[in-house]
């Protein structure tokens, strides 16, 4: 399976090298039948008829041997492979002349074998087309030479054809179940492939329609929180209430407004790539200053750098989530958020030294679920990343350690 621009997708790309290694395996099974093949020429040619020599006729028998032994070795020692990409046709033209030439000098039993196996090569590691020619070239030779030797007749030549016959069948057979068996395999990778890209495709039509209840629930809602504290704020205006009432209601209704940002990001995020908002921390740090009576700040060390969107927004999740569990448990405390930019990660870490002052009056925000750092640690599992939390070293204070790779 191939993307939309054309290229092979790694599951596929994987499927297709996985065949071509079984390939190569396949073909590295047949060079010990190689060496016992010339093995077994070599003494069948020593007790022919003219031996090798060095003169006259048995000359032409040395070299031809000489050929047919050089071409098996080059195949049983890798040096000329028959199943990688090197011009694969030459080989088995190359041994079948030898053997043919070899077969018309010296008429022994084992004289056909290197071209009847050439017969078993081409069919077996050519394209078809290339394969049955060169297959059928080798044995109209050998028919011919079975005929034309001392001894030869009809009859002989008639075996040489089906027992060359019977070869090309089988190899022909192999190679199809090879390469039937490599297709299973592409068309299984195309297979997972097209379920991730269902999947992918179910999750985005899931996370429209979370954004849209998002949408209508958090935005409308949150819009109508603000339209009230805003005739709230006018009201006590009118009524000239004091000026710490005055104050409440004006933060009340910047924080509203904070949340329908907030809404409206989760809201993007969920229709397609979130947006960065690590820059945002120092906002989000001095907002728990202000509005939350937390005495908290923010230290980066480091050289600051870009961090992947979904990163990002993570670690700036996870402060959140720490800074509100200060304000819930620990409120009127010191607390420190510190960012560092490390080597290998980007770490951020939040810490409250622990409650130090009462307010009988604030009963503050609700308590939580629970879940905050399990949702925490879930979210920066999904970019790669970790979370801990635990008790301060003295023991009065509480630690939350994300990062992220970076």
């Amino acid at each position: 399976m191939t993307s939309e621009t054309g290229e092979v997708t790694p599951r596929v790309a994987a499927a297709i090298a996985q065949s071509r290694e079984r390939a190569v395996r396949s073909a590295g099974r047949l060079r010990p039948v190689l060496w016992i093949m010339l093995v077994i020429i070599l003494a069948s040619s020593l007790h022919g008829y003219p031996r090798p020599g060095l003169a006259g006729t048995r000359l032409w028998v040395t070299v031809t041997l000489a050929g047919v032994c050089v071409m098996l070795v080059l195949n049983a020692a890798d040096v000329w492979p028959m199943a990688r990409p090197v011009p694969r046709a030459g080989y088995p033209l190359l041994l079948g002349g030898f053997g043919l030439a070899h077969e018309l000098l010296e008429s022994t039993n084992m004289s056909s074998l290197p071209t009847t196996a050439c017969v078993f090569i081409a069919c077996l590691m050519l394209p078809t087309r290339v394969g049955v020619a060169i297959g059928g070239v080798l044995t109209g030779g050998l028919m011919l030479a079975g005929w034309a030797v001392p001894g030869g007749s009809v009859w002989l030549a008639g075996v040489e054809f089906v027992f060359c016959l019977v070869l090309g069948v089988a190899a022909h057979s192999m190679r199809q179940a090879g390469e039937s068996q490599a297709r299973a395999e592409i068309l299984l990778a195309q297979l997972e492939d097209a379920r991730e890209a269902e999947a992918r495709a179910v999750a985005v039509a899931e996370r429209t329609r979370i954004a849209r209840e998002l949408h209508d629930v958090l935005a409308q809602s949150l819009s109508g929180l603000a339209i009230q504290l805003e005739v709230a704020r006018r009201l006590a205006r009118r009524e000239e209430v004091g000026e710490q009432l005055q104050g409440v209601l004006d933060r009340a209704g910047g924080l509203v407004k904070d949340g329908l940002d907030d809404a409206r990001r989760a809201v993007g995020a969920l229709r397609g790539p979130p947006v960065p908002v690590l820059d945002r921390l120092p906002e989000l740090v001095e907002r728990f200053r202000t509005d939350h009576h937390v005495d908290v700040r923010l230290s980066v060390e480091g050289t600051p750098r870009d961090l992947p969107s979904e990163a990002g927004l993570a670690l700036y999740r996870g402060a959140q989530e720490a800074l509100t569990n200060v304000s819930r448990y620990a409120r009127g405390s010191q607390g420190t958020v510190t960012l560092g930019y490390g080597p290998a990660g980007v770490v951020l870490t939040v810490v409250d030294e622990g409650r130090v002052e009462e307010d009988l009056e604030y009963s503050g925000p609700p308590k939580g679920s629970g879940m905050g750092l399990i949702g925490m640690r879930e979210r920066l599992a999904q970019v790669g990343g970790s979370a801990q939390a635990g008790p301060t070293e003295d023991g009065d204070g509480w630690t939350v350690r994300m990062e992220v790779p970076a």
